[in-house]
């Protein structure tokens, strides 16, 4: 039996102020020279689960270091993420889920069933997650590169190709 929290993207209360934002984060090269992205869409509740679920990850101190068993990291299904190659490949993906690490970072990971692939991204921090999505408008998708946060306006073309895709899966 599986125990992990899920996350929803994209549920809204009547309470919640700002609009969803579509966020890109790409994978860490494995092989190849196939880039990897995920999309996943968050909005205030979103955000506000991973407040919940950070705080579960108690921070590394001198009592955790002494235990012998330790949770350092929670791992959260993401049901509604969508990986994309930046090539045509054989792909099936599996088991989409974003992992919290005590020093307050995140990823996201999944498999490619296809290939036996593990992808996953780079770690980036949940502050800083947090502190752009409130800070950013609501039409700017962001991209996270490395540790690196940037926002991408509706017109750039990685953001409409994105856009695309999210109206293709719709029909």
């Amino acid at each position: 039996m599986n125990t992990s929290p899920v996350l929803r993207a994209g549920s809204r209360t009547k309470n919640s102020v700002k609009s969803s934002r579509q966020v890109i984060m790409q994978a860490v090269p494995r092989t190849g020279d196939i880039a990897w992205y995920v999309e996943f869409t968050i909005d205030n509740d979103f955000v506000e689960r991973l407040r919940q679920l950070r705080s579960l990850v108690p921070s590394s101190s001198s009592m955790t270091k002494k235990r012998d068993l330790v949770i350092d990291k929670v791992r959260a299904r993401l049901r509604d993420a969508r990986w994309q190659p930046s090539k045509a490949v054989e792909a099936d993906i599996d088991g989409s889920c974003m992992v919290f690490a005590a020093d307050g970072t995140f990823s996201c990971a999944a498999k490619n069933r296809a290939t036996e692939e593990r992808l996953q991204t780079y770690y980036a921090s949940i502050e800083d997650l947090l502190v752009h999505h409130e800070s950013l408008p609501a039409s700017e998708t962001l991209l996270i590169r490395g540790r690196t946060f940037s926002a991408l306006p509706a017109d750039n073309v990685f953001a409409i190709g994105s856009k695309r895709r999210r109206e293709a899966a719709a029909n």
